[in-house]
């Protein structure tokens, strides 16, 4: 899956997710061949399928993203603000949690800044709609983003040639969205 050269993206989580689903059958599988209960293997294949996709409907997948590409830059990996900054706004309180972090290096808190301020200007692009437009996911992310908002002050939002970008006071410029296709 390059995970470990690319760092999360959903396309990566999900098969990742579903291995271990995948692992889980095959290991009940040789139990119920031990057990001589092949007859029970439907079922078993049915609650491992449920597994999957109770476990993609529960989990944060865009948190999960933040938090394994920012540990992966700790590391020293490539750290792909863009990516991040084109997540949905579930990933809005993981990018404050690791932008508020004690341990972030100075370089991966600019870059969680500038992916913190394209999700704030898109926030504020959706909310132009009216109450039934209300997410729980856009509440919770602009909840987060109170915390930050000082520091977000001094971005500039723009899009130029269909490309949003934000630019920080130090000059850098954020692209908002993620041209990588996977």
């Amino acid at each position: 899956l390059a995970i470990d050269w690319h760092g999360y993206s959903r396309l990566r989580l999900y098969p990742r997710v579903f291995m271990i689903w995948l692992g889980v059958l095959l290991i009940a599988v040789v139990v119920l061949e031990i057990l001589d209960r092949q007859r029970h293997f439907a079922f078993t294949a049915v609650l491992a399928s449920l597994g999957f996709a109770l476990t993609i409907s529960l989990m944060n997948v865009d948190g999960a993203i933040v938090h394994h590409n920012v540990w992966r830059a700790l590391q020293g990996k490539y750290f792909n603000v863009a990516h991040l900054a084109s997540l949905s706004s579930d990933a809005v309180p993981a990018l404050v949690d690791e932008y508020l972090s004690p341990n972030v290096p100075e370089k991966v808190r600019d870059g969680l800044e500038g992916a913190l301020a394209c999700q704030q200007a898109a926030l504020k692009r959706n909310a132009l709609g009216d109450w039934r437009a209300f997410h729980g996911s856009d509440w919770l992310a602009e909840q987060a983003l109170q915390k930050v908002q000082g520091q977000l002050s001094g971005y500039t939002y723009k899009v130029v040639n269909n490309l949003a970008r934000v630019r920080s006071p130090e000059n850098v410029v954020y692209y908002c969205q993620d041209d990588s296709r996977d």
